[in-house]
């Protein structure tokens, strides 16, 4: 897979609504005095699957001098808000505390140590509404058309080699005037311009918000609103673990506004085609979302039962099933039920390694050699129906078979 490919991250959006838009509940009785930024740590952590290489939020808070404020940092969610240092944790929700947040978890392959490309964006501005601040989850097949068409306007200029610079260009372009536009004719005009994949979270100094998924709908995003809470993120998971129950996919082309303290939904652009990423089925995706209403789980169970019926191989009493945890296991046991063999745990996961493939290519070949340890107890003398869900760059894959062989003793 190239190395561009940096579209796999986590975006998530709250905000404390001026009235109720429905019934409260668990999420909405979790917030104390309208403040909602202090629960978005808590949505990036079930979202940190989908990036480890850095994570930030924005909040707005009406009675702050920086009405729009954003902290950002290079790691994963517990490194970046300092989560295992309570007092540091408790200063940095305490100065973002606001009735309107978004967040951000980041994978990417470019500027891998530089907090300039950790998100969300902020682009400071003396009018409100063109200060605003947004995370980007996508990637623009177009990105160097778009480039080149803002490069030939007057003094335009790029510092970083992101589409999310692009991103945050166009909307500064839309948002010119000396009236805010409206928000879906903004994502409008956008959507005639750009190629590709963006779920975008914007926020602005107005306290005006929108989460935005695009007209493929390449990328899963859900929304929920409970009392006067509106919450929004990549994954249902992300939601359902702080107390929404009632959780709805954003269709493809459509967006949340919310602004003078209400929330609606509006289409911003038609959806004659639909393009759903493999990928977010079989890896990326957290194993208890939905997607579009469908299980992540049971769509991996899915794929080993598949997998038995295509599989020609006679079975006897030394065949066993291993999956390469943690994302294979629907389909491995699936497979083993199919194929009436046991289901073990062969390989047992460092759970201190993340994902090597969101993991930068200086660091991916040194955790993939460490990541898994073969049990030689149950593998010897046995032969072995590894079953591996993302087989990618093969980085893991390699080393694993060797080791299974070597160390494992397997046939």
């Amino acid at each position: 897979m190239s190395e561009v490919l940096h579209h796999e991250c986590g975006v998530a959006a709250l905000y404390w609504l001026d009235r109720a838009a429905g019934k409260s509940g668990p999420a909405s009785r979790s917030v104390h005095l309208g403040d909602v930024a202090s629960l978005m740590p808590s949505m990036l952590l079930d979202l940190q699957n989908r990036g480890q290489l850095a994570s930030g939020l924005s909040s707005y808070h009406p009675g702050r001098a920086q009405l729009l404020d954003t902290y950002r940092d290079i790691g994963t969610v517990t490194e970046s808000f300092r989560m295992s240092h309570p007092l540091k944790y408790r200063a940095i929700m305490e100065e973002y505390a606001g009735k309107a947040v978004i967040g951000h978890t980041r994978y990417a392959t470019c500027g891998l140590d530089d907090v300039r490309y950790a998100q969300p964006f902020e682009r400071h501005h003396g009018r409100l509404w063109k200060w605003f601040s947004f995370a980007f989850n996508g990637q623009l097949a177009n990105y160097a058309e778009l480039r080149d068409r803002l490069l030939a306007k007057r003094n335009y200029h790029f510092s970083m080699n992101t589409d999310t610079e692009i991103v945050m260009h166009s909307l500064a372009y839309r948002l010119r005037g000396d009236s805010p536009p409206p928000l879906d004719k903004v994502m409008g005009s956008l959507s005639r311009s750009f190629d590709g994949a963006y779920n975008i979270v914007y926020l602005d100094a107005m306290g005006r918000m929108f989460v935005a998924r695009d007209p493929l709908g390449l990328r899963p995003l859900n929304w929920s609103v409970q009392g006067k809470l509106f919450g929004a993120a990549s994954e249902s998971v992300a939601l359902s673990n702080i107390g929404f129950a009632d959780i709805q996919s954003l269709k493809p082309g459509e967006m949340a506004i919310i602004e003078n303290g209400g929330v609606r939904i509006r289409r911003f652009a038609p959806s004659p085609r639909k393009a759903r990423c493999f990928f977010e089925w079989v890896y990326f995706s957290n194993v208890a979302s939905e997607i579009d209403g469908s299980s992540v789980y049971l769509a991996r169970s899915r794929s080993g039962q598949k997998l038995a019926e295509m599989e020609d191989e006679e079975m006897d009493d030394d065949c066993i099933v291993v999956p390469v945890p943690d994302t294979a296991k629907g389909a491995a046991d699936a497979f083993a039920y199919a194929m009436k063999v046991p289901c073990v745990e062969g390989l047992i996961r460092n759970r201190y390694i993340g994902r090597t493939f969101i993991q930068p290519t200086s660091s991916r070949g040194r955790s993939a050699k460490g990541k898994y340890t073969p049990l030689p107890g149950v593998l010897a003398g046995k032969r072995v129906f590894l079953i591996e869900d993302s087989i990618v760059r093969s980085t893991t894959l390699v080393t694993l078979a060797e080791k299974i062989r070597s160390r494992g003793g397997a046939r």
